[in-house]
């Protein structure tokens, strides 16, 4: 990657974030069974106990990620995508040693 990679934590208002989020329900949706999809929607992406990062090459989204607090040490990972324009360049890995780390910043001990 020539670019620096930014990841933010996201508010769910930009139409980057919603559309690449969508993308990954409704891959979700098409390539899992219904019962065993457990990706949140952004209603449930906006609940309280979740917290949203959004990964940026220069003003291109590159991946999202977030985690939800499951208790006072307990997180479960959600929601990670890459972009299809970013697969293979080691972006998912990038966003999950981020919310490994806000995690441990949050108190979490289990993820």
């Amino acid at each position: 990657m020539t670019e620096s990679l930014t990841i933010v934590r996201d508010d769910l208002s930009g139409v980057a974030t919603r559309g690449l989020l969508a993308a990954h329900l409704a891959g979700m949706l098409a390539n899992t069974p219904v019962e065993s999809v457990h990706a949140l929607d952004l209603t449930a992406l906006q609940h309280p106990s979740v917290r949203v990062y959004s990964a940026w090459l220069g003003d291109e989204i590159a991946a999202v990620g977030a985690f939800k607090v499951l208790g006072s040490d307990r997180a479960e990972i959600k929601s990670m995508r890459v972009s299809e324009a970013f697969v293979g360049r080691g972006l998912g890995r990038a966003m999950l040693q981020h919310l490994e780390r806000e995690a441990r910043d949050a108190g979490i001990r289990s993820l």
